[in-house]
Order: C-alpha cells, then structure tokens, then sequence
C-alpha cells in the first residue's frame, strides 16, 4: 500500500533504530498515537494501525496484537476475527522474530476457535483448533494438549448443531409456537452460544420438563440467595447427563448463580455451597487466567454486584521467568508498590534463578455509583521493564520502556458495576510497579477484588509459595 510505504518513509529513523523488544513496542505504541491523530485521514490511520501490528508481532505482545487487530475492525471493514487468526499463524510461525511460550499461544488458539464456534465460522475454528494443539503439543503441556485435542475433536458435532439450529430458527419464522423447535433454538443459544438472557422465552415455550423451569427461572433472574441456589442446583442437576460442552456451559452457567449467591450467605449454607463450588470446578477443565477471562463478561459491563467478601479481596496473579511458570501465585492490594529486587529475593529464596519476569494479575474494579475513576499507573524500567494495564479487555495504557512514561494517569467516566482488569508486568527489571484505582472526587481507593471462579482455578494450579502483595 502506498499510505504504508509514506509511513515507513516519515519513520525510517524510528524503524532503523528499533532492534530490541522494547524498541519496537515503543515504536508500535507511537505509530498507534499518530494514527489516532490522522484526523480524518481515514488511509493513514490504516496504514500506521497496520504497521504498528507489524511491529508488536515482531516484539512478540500478543494482546497488543489483538488490541490493534479490534481498533482497525472499528473503523474499517476488517474481519477481526479473520484477521486474528493470521497475526496469531504469524506469532507461532518457526521463523518468529520473538518466541511466544507454547502454552500461551494455545491458549489464544482455543479462545479464537470459541470465537469462531459461536460466529459459526467452523472454517476459521478448524484452522485454529489446529494450531492450538500443535501449540499444546510442543509445549509438552499434556492437561493443555487434551483439552485442546478435545476442542478439535468436537468441532464436526458443533457444526452439526449450528445447522440444526440456524433450521430450527427458520421454522420458527411461521410456527413461533412449536415446541421442538423453541427447544433447539432455545438449547442452541444456551449451550453452544451461551447467551442464557436470549435462551430463556425459548427454553419456556418448549415446555420441556427440564428446560422449561430453567426458562422461567432465568427470565425472572433471580435476586434473593435462595432462588439463585435454586436456580443453579437446577443447571447443576441438568449437566450432569449432559455430553461434553453441554455439561461445561451448563456448569458455568451453574457456578454464576452460585456465586451470586455466596455473598447472601453465611455459617453451614455458605460451606455448604463453597463445597459445591469446588466440586463443580474440579470438573472444568480451566486455568486461572481463562477462568478470569472467559466467563467474567470481558468486554462488557457486568451490572454492579454487592461489595466483595473481605477474603477476595486484592488481584490474583502468577509469576513466569523466562516464559516458565514459576509455581507462585500472588495477590496484590490495590495501591500496594511492587519492588523488582523483592521479587527476586522471594524466588531466589525458592530456588528460582534470575531472568525475565512476568507478573499477571486478574481480577475485578468494583465501581458502586456514576464516577470518574483516576487511575494512577507507575513503573517499568529502561532495562526491559514494559507493564501494560487493561479494563474490560480494552488497553488503557503502557508505562515504562526506553522511550516511555514511567508514570501515568487515566480518567475514565465509569457506570455502576463490575470491570474486569488485567494487569501485565514484563521485564530484565520491573522498576518500581503499582497500579491505584480510586474516586476522583474523594481520592478513595476503589475495591479491587477477585471472584470465587479465580480462587477455585488458581488453586487447582501446581503452587510452592504465595506471595501476598497487600501489605497485611
């Protein structure tokens, strides 16, 4: 493209000086911020959106990628999709600039082939579903190679259901009122779509014996403790002779009105469903960081909850060095300041050597009313040290890097309700890391908390110390 060309002409300097990691996130970064400033130069903002994808491919920053990928799909006719799908074959190609661990590029896989289920593009999910377990397979991650071999396997009955239904929603055109087909329609969007909201005013007019109090249940969407325990001992009940997918989006279903629930109950009934819960979960083939992604509304707003127990209170996170998981599981404060030398001295104390770091955390931004949320970002170093900071799945922003801010500031105009954060620190050396979420008016810190579904995930992964970044 000549627009593409002009831009690498106007950076040639930036282009030719960008040899390491950092370098070239940095120049990405800028080539998104002149785009954004092209006005209304609609061919130069694709042109730098699309060389910026370059240049994060080559530094190896998926999400980045993908972050791009979604801005030039919202204001062009890109698939984005599609379009994922190849940036991710070019990240796992052998002759990749930077090795991305097989383990995440797996899991990128499986989530774009989910993607791709529920878009009924079973091409795309075909092709994903493959790299995602040859991505498995070299990481020698053998839980993360059977699941991944069983999203593959499946794929020919979730086609199959997909034709089923789109047949069924025809029919419903002129017989709205027929059982069988409210009930695969009504099935269809529960269990292969997982959109229950959508489900329910089929499910009821199917007049299944199963399904139809479902239905009803989930149209009235329950408020007080009782009717969601009772609600999701129904999903629970119904999964249980349900085939593979069915049973997993009939148990999360079930896990969400449990944990509606739990904050309403205390004493024997609370144990009682903690119980429940980590049955339930022990028969779900998550990790920790799909458990924080997948079924917590990414994306999305979340409608305000009630104020989080004291005891998820605080991001869950792990550490990696050298793109190995390090078995050490971490929870931080809102607020608290993350120091790179104390994190070494922790896992030299465990028998960990020295190299590059990641810390991820996971978790939820509790927002009780209408606010402008001031977010304060800080660390990061000119030593590798690039942390990245996301609401919702949407980037807020980058500190540190040679060319970068080490502090920064957001001001987001927030609704009522529950966000979903992210928070990646990468590095030779992390600086000195924190991240505050507070009321812009009070300069109150917000709660910053994790649900159940993260605790019972991280739980279930190998862990030989904890690392509690609270301050308590």
């Amino acid at each position: 493209m000549k627009q593409r060309g002009a831009a690498r002409e106007v950076f040639a300097a930036e282009i030719e000086a960008a040899k390491t990691i950092v370098q070239k996130a940095a120049l990405a970064q800028k080539l998104v911020a002149t785009a954004r400033d092209s006005g209304d130069d609609s061919v130069a903002r694709y042109a730098l959106l699309e060389l910026a994808r370059e240049y994060e491919v080559q530094a190896g920053r998926l999400p980045q990628v993908f972050a791009i990928v979604d801005e030039v799909a919202a204001g062009f006719e890109v698939e984005p999709l599609a379009a994922k799908v190849e940036s991710l074959k070019e990240l796992s190609a052998p002759n990749a600039k930077v090795p991305i661990a097989p383990p995440v590029l797996a899991k990128a896989a499986m989530a774009l082939t989910e993607q791709a289920v529920i878009q009924g593009q079973f091409d795309l999910a075909s092709e994903t579903a493959r790299l995602a377990y040859a991505a498995a397979n070299r990481g020698k991650d053998n839980a993360l190679k059977t699941l991944a071999r069983v999203r593959r396997d499946e794929l020919n009955a979730l086609k199959r259901n997909w034709e089923l239904a789109q047949a069924a929603r025809e029919k419903l055109d002129t017989a709205p009122d027929d059982p069988q087909w409210n009930l695969t329609w009504g099935k269809f969007l529960a269990l292969q779509q997982r959109e229950w909201a959508a489900a329910a005013p089929f499910l009821v007019k199917s007049g299944d014996e199963v399904w139809r109090p479902i239905g009803d249940a989930e149209t009235a969407s329950p408020q007080q403790a009782a009717e969601q325990r009772k609600l999701g001992d129904m999903l629970w009940e119904a999964a249980q002779d349900a085939a593979k997918r069915e049973r997993d989006s009939l148990l999360i279903r079930a896990r969400h009105w449990y944990t509606q629930a739990q904050p309403q109950l205390g004493g024997l009934e609370l144990a009682a469903l903690d119980k429940r819960i980590e049955e339930l979960d022990a028969q779900l083939p998550l990790d920790w960081a799909s458990a924080a992604s997948s079924g917590e509304a990414i994306g999305g707003i979340l409608p305000p909850g009630p104020m989080p127990a004291a005891r998820y209170v605080g991001l869950l996170g792990r550490i990696s060095v050298d793109g190995a998981d390090a078995a050490a599981q971490m929870r931080y404060r809102n607020g608290f300041v993350i120091g790179d030398a104390k994190i070494r001295d922790l896992l030299a104390g465990f028998g960990k050597p020295a190299g590059r770091l990641q810390l991820e955390f996971h978790g939820m931004l509790h927002v009780p009313e209408n606010m402008t949320v001031l977010v304060r970002h800080q660390g990061g170093s000119d030593q590798g040290g690039l942390h990245s900071l996301y609401l919702n799945g949407r980037k807020l922003g980058d500190v540190g890097g040679e060319n970068l801010t080490k502090n920064d500031v957001y001001r987001l105009e927030l609704e009522p309700g529950e966000y979903a954060i992210r928070w990646v620190l990468t590095g030779g050396d992390l600086g000195s890391s924190s991240v505050l979420f507070a009321n812009s008016q009070t300069a109150e810190p917000l709660v910053l908390y994790h649900t159940p579904v993260m605790l019972a995930a991280m739980r279930r992964l190998p862990t030989r110390f904890a690392v509690d970044m609270t301050g308590n």
